[in-house]
């Protein structure tokens, strides 16, 4: 699976690590459920900047993996099986890449007749070959407009399992 490795580290550790021992099982719940509207939203994000090709394979495949708590943390993934998504992630540098892919983008997206879409094809794998291609960064950016509202979604958690431990 290409994944980018990405965390967000919370403030206060020694104050998590209390409350941890005081009812793992509501701080693994807080946790879990934390963990997984981020991750959802991190996915949605991550979509939201994937370019779309012809079938929208890219995007598609995109998917939050399951959410794993364990002592002192919680980890869960958002990535995809593509081989091709360091690539456009990334970026690269100049080669010639299939033509049939292209083509098939052409048709769907700029709704070329599949003579049309052949040359379109060979035209920007000409281009890519020149000049290579620019990395969209989905999973960098979808991070980082999804951090701000992960910090929060930590925040509450946090913030409610005090509420719950103080109301015992």
């Amino acid at each position: 699976m290409s994944v980018a490795k990405l965390s967000v580290e919370p403030k206060g550790f020694a104050e998590l690590a209390a409350l941890w021992q005081q009812a793992p099982e509501l701080f693994e719940a807080e946790l879990y459920a934390a963990a997984e509207e981020s991750a959802m939203l991190v996915q949605r994000e991550v979509v939201e900047r994937t370019p779309m090709g012809a079938q929208n394979f890219l995007g598609r495949s995109i998917q939050a993996e399951q959410t794993v708590v364990f002592e002192g943390g919680v980890s869960t993934v958002v990535g995809t099986s593509l081989s091709y998504a360091v690539p456009v992630e990334l970026g690269t540098k100049p080669h010639f890449p299939p033509l049939q892919p292209l083509a098939e983008w052409a048709e769907v997206v700029l709704k070329l007749d599949a003579e049309e879409a052949q040359r379109a094809a060979f035209a920007i794998a000409r281009k890519i070959s020149q000049k290579g291609t620019e990395g969209r960064f989905m999973f960098r950016d979808g991070f980082k407009a999804s951090e701000p509202y992960i910090r929060r979604r930590f925040a509450r958690a946090v913030a409610n399992i005090k509420a719950q431990l103080a109301a015992l």
